[in-house]
């Protein structure tokens, strides 16, 4: 999904570029609340490292991870 945000998109004549952040995180049998903040957390571990990449799955209070 990363990879399709990427190329340049031109739109009535203007060249617009867009980039994609993604946070996600598994299900480990809490609330829906609990899943959502966690997968919100991983998010914004995307984004401080500069967007355009993704972050999860993060460890129970742990910080989100970065995949390789």
């Amino acid at each position: 999904m990363i990879d399709a945000a990427r190329p340049p998109v031109n739109y009535s004549g203007r060249i617009f570029t867009v980039s994609a952040s993604i946070g996600f995180a598994f299900a480990e049998g809490e609330t829906p609340t609990a899943l959502f903040t966690r997968a919100d957390l991983a998010l914004y571990a995307a984004k401080a490292a500069g967007g355009g990449t993704y972050r999860g799955p993060a460890a129970r209070n742990g910080p989100p991870l970065p995949i390789a």
